[in-house]
């Protein structure tokens, strides 16, 4: 590039951007070019008479001095030539240039952002400029002039302005003139790719139509690469790349919705069960052993096995366990003070009718003994020395010859280890059962020898977690060479730790395990943190990684605000409760709900948990007033046939009557039984249970239903018998389709 200094030159030469460098066209190479009007670092020039090409230009900003920047740029205040004669720009000979723009110091750099051919209607066009158009703002338009003086305007096509996803992970593409609705079939079969059916909109107002768009078969960089819209059944495929719809059903949104769809909900054997009939690639197997501890947990909360006096230690994790009574401040778990003398003769009664649990005999009888007891039966292994046995023949059984020796060794009995590894039927393993042998004739030598070297070789080259592990130990006699294999699932590393570490080590251990757990949002940490304050930093980990709300909100409801408040927690359920609002899954919200209030009572039988407001109420359409319970009577009153339950589950039928008590109007009828809508119909079985959980079906029956389109209304219970075999509605000469909305 370089500045015209005379009048007679133009102000900019960019030979190069034309791709023409022959001297016989060099008179010719001042062509047109304009800035946009509309949008910053973007130009156009013509190039052959016949194509535009649009080059947006990014800047990286340098330093300013004095906050003023100086030196020349593309912007810096002089016009590009022109010598088409074409009004719009100034002349060549101009040298300002009336637009502001900031100035470009020396030491910014510019780069090609894109580049963007269009050809133009017409052939031979000598000038052009930018229009503006005022109807569709993001509109690119120019006007252009052909050689015979012809001119018109033309527009070019644009990129989409954005993206994005609805709560189906439906996608929703927005371009300047229209927006693109791309529905993904839940039906769709992964394997298959063809043509996609979009919704189509313009954006001035005129009426939706349908096209069929062909799309490739991949999101690539946000946008959707539209191909041939022809009807013609041949279509090309990339070759490698995975359909759209499978990406997206892989979307955590997606998986989401699926689960809450089967059931996924705060019933921890539930969700085990509902994760096993998950194929291996969706089972995600660190969520089952969390719902299975949490099912544990439960469990012991229901036999008050983990609460004494006023210390409650329900969903209590290892480590806050370990802690004492400082792992219980900050929570709602104990009544009035708390000392650490008070926590351990609470525990020491917690475990008075249990068995004690093996520990080795250089550590047991410590000051933390009966931490270590409860540690154990949180972490799992609830089993005495004399079960091991049948643990191991178990595994045995199943063909689990590794873990089974594991586990020995894991106890401390390496001899009942070599007898696992020789029953199988595996000669590799029968081999390896000789070599395991030869520690106890090496255990009590301090003789580097041979053998050792072979078993810290062994160590580190097995494939196998649970024999890298056997002879990890067996080479140098020390547990923190086995506490250190990840791969061991981590109830076992901490049964380890809490067997055999010494009560300083084992501090640090729980305290390294834990901070990491936290850090990378493992979910298996919940068996160190328990529900306590720090899982909502582990649950926060593990949203940010995977974002993951549902899980994240399930698990915290079963703490908070029972034990503990926290904001996040609330802010994941209220973006949980979003989403089952968008997928209109509003029965699934509802349940969700009723068990976090649940979840929410102490054991002293307190509700923390403020209730959901009811969000239905009934209102006379004549007085426009809310409708509210008369008096309860004592019997029944076979005349009006009206459901008379003293239940603490909120208003019955029978409660409100036949009229509104403001303005004595007769409440709606039932288009099937033709009853009230404030009584039974005369079928209906007049109930005297006292049990209120036994009535609640019988008082949704009762209640009244409307459908929003045609206002008519009826009993739960007979809609759904009527609408279970028609989809119009039931008042004559009525032509809604009310089950069809």
């Amino acid at each position: 590039m370089k500045i015209g200094v005379a009048s007679s030159e133009p102000a900019l030469l960019m030979n190069r951007l034309f791709g023409d460098t022959s001297s016989s066209r060099k008179s010719n190479s001042t062509s047109c070019y304009r800035f946009s009007n509309d949008r910053q670092d973007e130009f156009t020039i013509l190039h052959d008479g016949n194509m535009l090409r649009r080059w947006q230009i990014g800047v990286v900003p340098g330093t300013t001095v004095d906050g003023i920047k100086s030196g020349p740029g593309p912007h810096s205040g002089f016009n590009l030539g022109n010598n088409s004669g074409y009004p719009g720009n100034a002349g060549a000979g101009s040298t300002s240039d009336t637009r502001q723009h900031s100035y470009i110091s020396r030491n910014d750099t510019l780069f090609v952002a894109s580049v963007l051919d269009s050809k133009t209607e017409y052939d031979k066009v000598t000038g052009f400029d930018y229009a503006s158009d005022f109807g569709v703002r993001h509109r690119v338009s120019f006007m252009c002039m052909r050689q015979s003086g012809q001119v018109f305007r033309m527009t070019v096509p644009e990129s989409p302005d954005a993206l994005r996803f609805d709560p189906y992970n439906d996608l929703v593409v927005t371009e300047p003139e229209r927006m693109t609705i791309l529905d993904k079939s839940p039906s769709h079969q992964f394997a298959s790719v063809g043509l996609n059916t979009a919704t189509t909109m313009t954006t001035d107002g005129t009426s939706p139509k349908t096209r069929t768009r062909r799309f490739s078969s991949k999101l690539s960089g946000g946008t959707l690469d539209e191909e041939d819209e022809s009807d013609d059944d041949n279509y090309v495929t990339n070759e490698g790349l995975l359909p759209y719809n499978f990406v997206l059903d892989g979307d955590i949104s997606t998986v989401m919705r699926r689960r809450a769809l089967n059931g996924y909900s705060n019933d921890c054997e539930a969700n085990i069960e509902m994760l096993n009939s998950f194929d291996s690639t969706e089972r995600n197997d660190y969520l089952k052993y969390t719902w299975k501890w949490l099912s544990l947990a439960r469990r012991s909360e229901k036999k008050s096995a983990m609460a004494l006096g006023s210390i409650d230690l329900a969903f209590e994790g290892v480590s806050s366990i370990w802690e004492g009574w400082h792992g219980l401040l900050g929570q709602k778990r104990y009544d009035g003070e708390i000392s650490e003398k008070e926590f351990t003769n609470t525990i020491t009664k917690l475990l008075s009718d249990k068995k004690r649990i093996f520990t080795s005999p250089s550590i047991s009888g410590g000051s933390k003994e009966a931490h270590r007891q409860l540690c154990l039966r949180v972490a799992g292994w609830n089993f005495e020395l004399s079960q091991l046995n049948d643990k191991i023949k178990e595994l045995e059984d199943q063909g689990k010859y590794e873990q089974a020796a594991g586990w020995a060794v894991f106890h401390g009995d390496v001899e009942r280890a070599v007898t696992s590894l020789a029953s199988s039927r595996k000669e590799r393993l029968r081999l390896m059962s000789t070599a395991v042998a030869g520690y106890l004739a090496y255990k009590d030598s301090d003789v580097n020898s041979p053998w050792r070297e072979q078993c810290r070789k062994l160590a580190s080259e097995l494939d196998n977690s649970y024999l890298r592990a056997i002879f990890a130990y067996i080479a140098d006699g020390s547990w923190l060479d086995v506490l250190d294999e990840g791969s061991l699932p981590l109830n076992e590393r901490l049964g380890i730790a809490l067997r055999f570490l010494p009560e300083g080590e084992l501090t640090a251990y729980l305290n390294r395990l834990a901070d990491r757990a936290v850090h990378h949002g493992d979910l298996e940490g919940i068996l160190l943190t328990g529900l306590t304050p720090r899982v909502v930093d582990l649950l926060q980990s593990y949203v940010d990684k995977t974002s993951d709300v549902q899980t994240a909100a399930l698990i915290a409801s079963f703490g908070c605000p029972r034990f503990f408040t926290d904001q996040r927690v609330e802010n994941w359920i209220q973006e949980y409760h979003r989403l089952l609002n968008g997928w209109q899954l509003f029965k699934v919200r509802a349940k969700f709900d009723v068990a976090r209030t649940h979840l929410s009572r102490d054991s002293h039988g307190e509700i923390s948990a403020a209730p959901v407001p009811r969000q239905i109420y009934l209102r006379c359409s004549n007085c426009k007033k809310t409708i509210k319970p008369r008096a309860k009577t004592s019997g029944s009153n076979r005349n009006s046939k009206q459901l008379t339950i003293n239940t603490n589950q909120g208003i019955t039928m029978g409660d409100i009557g036949t009229k509104c008590e403001n303005c004595n109007t007769p409440l709606p009828r039932c288009a099937v039984c033709l009853e009230s809508l404030g009584s039974f119909s005369a079928g209906q079985k007049i109930l005297s249970v006292p049990d209120p959980i036994s009535s609640l079906a019988a008082q949704f029956e009762g209640w009244p239903t409307f459908c929003l389109s045609c206002n008519h209304g009826m009993h739960a219970g007979h809609a759904e018998e009527w609408f279970s075999k028609h989809d119009i509605c039931p008042v004559p000469d009525c032509n809604c389709l009310c089950n069809a909305k």
